[in-house]
């Protein structure tokens, strides 16, 4: 039996580069209370730059989720996490505005930035590489940025 071998790679430091500068966008973009709209908009444009399918499902005539998909084939791969966060709560709490990415020791601090903003930018990164290189998948890649998982898991 044989190992499976990686379609492509991508540098480490231009993944790491990516996942952060796109971090900080969605850092700057509040999302709690039911603000789930800006941050999904500024997904749908950033992936209509790249021709990179996706759609907007409401609840209750909100948008909340995003869903993009790549590839083809009747098994799928899906890459889940949402886009809402907890308020900030009492700024005095705060080393640096929460609403605001503070970048400091190679880390970056707001709002999100580990739950689960970190883990969506990650997840974006991998799935726009996938993106560029879809024909060469074997199966269907699914990536959903769901909204209200702090208020219920309405997404």
């Amino acid at each position: 039996m044989t190992s499976p071998q990686p379609l492509f790679s991508v540098p480490p430091e231009i993944a790491r580069d990516a996942a952060r500068r796109l971090l900080i966008d969605l850092v700057a973009i509040p999302s709690y209370g039911a603000n789930e709209g800006p941050i999904l908009g500024y997904l749908v444009e950033r992936f209509q730059r790249q021709s990179i399918p996706c759609r907007i499902t409401e609840v209750d005539g909100k948008p909340l989720n995003l869903v993009a998909e790549i590839g083809r084939g009747a098994r799928a791969i899906i890459l889940n996490s949402h886009v809402d966060t907890v308020p900030p709560g009492d700024p005095a709490l705060w080393q640096t505005d929460p609403l605001t990415p503070t970048e400091m020791d190679g880390r970056i601090y707001g709002r999100g930035a580990e739950d689960a903003k970190g883990c969506l930018a990650a997840m974006i990164v991998a799935f726009e590489a996938l993106a560029a290189r879809q024909a060469q998948l074997p199966v269907r890649v699914v990536l959903m940025a769901v909204g209200a998982e702090e208020r219920g898991g309405l997404g």
